[in-house]
Order: C-alpha cells, then sequence, then structure tokens
C-alpha cells in the first residue's frame, strides 16, 4: 500500500543530511592542514598519503553498487546502512583529527593514522550516499515532484545548517584551545559535532523503515548484478557516461579550490579569523538562495541548471583570480555568488543520476537504479582523489613549508593555483553539460512511471506463481 510521505519526515530527510555535514565539517574543512601545521607531515608526504586514501576510497566507490546489490541486512536495503555506517564514519572523522606528535615520532605512522580514519569516512559515504538516493526513491516513488521536493529541502536544511557551523566551528576550535591545547581544540570539536551526527542518524533510521522495512523482501527472485554488466549498463548509457564526466571535471576544480581557501586566509592574507566571518556570510546568503533559487532551476529544468550554475561558479572561481586579493569583501561576493549559482541544480540532487537510472531500465529491461545512484558517488571520489591531492602537491609544487615567509611570487603562484585552474575546469564542466546532456525533465517523469508499471506487473506475476 502507498505512504504518504509526511511534512516530518520530509523534514527528517533534510535534517539527516545536514546533521552529516556538521559532523564531518572539521576534517573535511582542515585535514590537509591539520597534517601539515600541527602533524607536521610535509605537504608531500601529506598529498602522498591522501592520494592513496582517495585510490582506495575510489575504488571501494566502484564496488560499492555491486556489494549493495549482493549484500542483504535485516533492517531494509537502505535503512540497514545507516543503522551500520555512520559509527564508522564518525570514528573516521576523530582519528583525523587525533595529534599523535606527543606518542609517535614517526612521520609516515602519524600519517597512515590519518589515513585509516579517512577511509572510514569517505569509504563509508559511497554507501550512505546511495543509501540516501534509494531512500528518497522508497519514499517518492515514481512522484517527480516528491523526490525534487525532498532532494530540495535536503539542500535547505544543509544550508541552513551550514550557517551554524561556519559561524561556531573555528571559535568553538579556537574557545577549546587553551583547555585542550592548539591541536586538541579540533579534536574536542569534532567529538561534539559528531554526538549530535549519531543521534540524528538513529531517528532517521526509525523513519525510513517505514518506507524500508526490515521484512521488504528487496529482491532475493532477482539475479544480482555481475560488475561486467554494470560496467555494460554504463557503458549504453550515454547519458550517465555525460554526467560522470561533468561532474567529474567539477568535483576537481571545487576540491582544489575548497582546500585551499584555508591557505588563503591563514597564509596568504594573514587573517585566520575572517575565515568565519566570510564562510558565515556565505552560508547565510547561501541560504537564502536556497530558497529562492531551485524554483529557479525547476523553471529552467535540469540542463540549463546545470550549466548555467557551474558557468556560474566558474565565472566566480575566475573573479576570485583576479580580483580577490584586492580586497576581502571582492572575495566573500564572488563566494556568495557562486553558491548561490549552485543551487539552480543541486536541489535536483541525486534526480539527475535516477533520470538516467530510469532511462536505462526502460531501454535495457535490466534495473540498475541501485547502481545509478552509486554512479553518483563516482565523480566526488575522483574530485577528492585529484582534486584534494592537488592541493597538497600543488603547494609542494610553489614551494609551501609551514611557517613561510610568504613573497609575492609565491602568492602569485598560489592565486593561479587556487584560482585559474579551477575555473578553467568548471568552465569546462558546464560547456559538456551543454552540448552533450540531452535527457529531458518530461522523458526522465515518462521513464519513471513505464517503469513503475513494470516492477508492478513483475510483483503481480510473481504472486500469481506463488
Amino acid at each position: 500500500m502507498e505512504k504518504k510521505v509526511s511534512k516530518k519526515e520530509i523534514t527528517l530527510y533534510g535534517l539527516a543530511a545536514s546533521a552529516q555535514s556538521i559532523g564531518q565539517i572539521v576534517p573535511f574543512t582542515y585535514v590537509n592542514m591539520f597534517m601539515t601545521d600541527y602533524l607536521f607531515i610535509s605537504a608531500g608526504v601529506t598529498g602522498t598519503v591522501l592520494l592513496i586514501a582517495k585510490i582506495i576510497d575510489f575504488v571501494v566507490c566502484l564496488a560499492s553498487g555491486v556489494i549493495m546489490e549482493k549484500v542483504r541486512m535485516p533492517w531494509g536495503r537502505y535503512a540497514s546502512w545507516y543503522k551500520v555506517l555512520p559509527w564508522i564514519v564518525a570514528t573516521g572523522c576523530i582519528l583525523q583529527m587525533i595529534d599523535t606528535t606527543g606518542f609517535i615520532s614517526s612521520e609516515l605512522i602519524r600519517a597512515g593514522i590519518v589515513l585509516v580514519g579517512y577511509c572510514c569516512l569517505h569509504c563509508c559515504m559511497s554507501f550512505i550516499t546511495t543509501a540516501r538516493g534509494g531512500i528518497m526513491q522508497k519514499m517518492a516513488g515514481a512522484d517527480m515532484n516528491m523526490r525534487k521536493t525532498l532532494s530540495t529541502r535536503q539542500v535547505q536544511f544543509t544550508a541552513a545548517t551550514t550557517i551554524i557551523s561556519s559561524a561556531i566551528t573555528l571559535p568553538a576550535i579556537q574557545l577549546m584551545q587553551p583547555v585542550a591545547g592548539e591541536s586538541g581544540g579540533y579534536l574536542v570539536v569534532t567529538l561534539i559535532f559528531n554526538v549530535f551526527y549519531l543521534t540524528v542518524m538513529q531517528m532517521f533510521v526509525k523513519m525510513s523503515q517505514k518506507y524500508d522495512p526490515p521484512t521488504t523482501d528487496f529482491g532475493q527472485t532477482k539475479k544480482a548484478a555481475t560488475i561486467k554488466e554494470i560496467f555494460q549498463s554504463i557503458a549504453i548509457n550515454r547519458q550517465m557516461q555525460v554526467l560522470v564526466i561533468v561532474y567529474t571535471l567539477f568535483s576537481v576544480g571545487t576540491q582544489l579550490f575548497a582546500g585551499l581557501c584555508v591557505y588563503y586566509y591563514k597564509v596568504i592574507i594573514n587573517q585566520f579569523s575572517m575565515m568565519t566571518v566570510v564562510t558565515t556570510i556565505r552560508s547565510v546568503v547561501a541560504f537564502g538562495a536556497s530558497l529562492v533559487v531551485p524554483t529557479i532551476g525547476k523553471k529552467l529544468g535540469k540542463k540549463m541548471s546545470l550549466v548555467v550554475g557551474m558557468g556560474t561558479y566558474a565565472v566566480c572561481v575566475l573573479g576570485i583570480y583576479f580580483f580577490a586579493l584586492k580586497s576581502i569583501w571582492i572575495l566573500t561576493f564572488f563566494l556568495c555568488l557562486a553558491q548561490s549559482g549552485m543551487y539552480l541544480y543541486t536541489g535536483f540532487g541525486a534526480n539527475f543520476y535516477l533520470d538516467c537510472g530510469e532511462y536505462g531500465y526502460y531501454e535495457t529491461g535490466k534495473d540498475f537504479r541501485t547502481i545509478a545512484i552509486s554512479v553518483m558517488n563516482v565523480p566526488t571520489k575522483i574530485g577528492f582523489a585529484i582534486g584534494g591531492s592537488a592541493v597538497s602537491f600543488g603547494l609542494a609544487f610553489i614551494g609551501y613549508e609551514a611557517g613561510m615567509t610568504v613573497t609575492p611570487e609565491f602568492t602569485s603562484d598560489f592565486m593561479m593555483l587556487i584560482g585559474l585552474v579551477p575555473a578553467i575546469l568548471m568552465f569546462a564542466a558546464a560547456a559538456v553539460a551543454f552540448f552533450f546532456y540531452k535527457l529531458t525533465d518530461e522523458q526522465a517523469e515518462f521513464y519513471a512511471k513505464e517503469n513503475e508499471k513494470r516492477e508492478l506487473e513483475i510483483a503481480n506475476a510473481e504472486m500469481a506463481q506463488a
């Protein structure tokens, strides 16, 4: 029997994503800087270790869809992953923020502990992100408006909580430092944030089991997808290929840009405390944009929202390259505009990949929609691997060392690294989306409804045989 999604459940769906972002914000924002400036690991070693971690993460990402198709846990097809993995995620966040310099002399061992923590966090996210998309599909069914509502509410809640996390994270760390030490402040705040994260996850699991109950027969009569079939399904799905290319280019650019921002405040302009002010302003503007801009995105449609949103971000990053050194308020303006532009398409969330999955199921008769959702993780993981590693390797290439004296030459090289290179990648992403992404919103809705009819026919046939 179809279950109506309540406003409370829509709210909790959004809150779960925002709680996740709060739990992870410290290692996501500061891990590179923490390794170089507190664990005293050289930029080259930091880049190498994180690259290894990201390669492991990428391999897990590729296998996650297959694993989720084959593994059966007793608490629901998707809800089970949310019941188990958040505990490992929280552990990974904490491991990355432990100052091991007082009892481990080896630089490589200290880096290895961060590697383990990184893998605990990021490898699990491949499964959690896929599970979130699966729960959205369970809650909304073929109702495309409900799918958009859930993904939009997720974006809005994340934007709202980012205001809080931006305003309090660095001040909270600095507040804890006189008590816990310079590095200990990062650990204490990470612990507090992850208590909140785990609490919300327990509520989310309870809600999601209404739509994904422990007793659900989730496809035991079906043959599980093989790795070969999964790669074949992607190989013949041209729109999925385009999406992967678009999001990969953009993700590499954004990860490089975001990873260097901490160094911009701390090293280039020597105003680390201003990071809180700027990110809070950006978060407030972003929250306002998240309430308005997704509506514009719905009018533009998924494709043009993707093109305009990514193109806007690229223009802003290029503006940062040319003008950010003149005034921190110019930087703030471009950051706010870039974030606002992103809400044109982030309001659709996993729907881009769900659309491609529905299209593939309709065309081939093979249900790889769970795999389609997991493909969404691939560009992100490549972005972390290439863009994230490029932060450390790029800093090493331009001669960064902790505590160094900044020269005009270093500043010029740094601004090229943080601005020009990411902007080129982002412009390329927008161009590929404009010229090659062809799947319309109307087609996606048609495929979803036809596939729902097919699923009902299969279920009725199986009941008749029983």
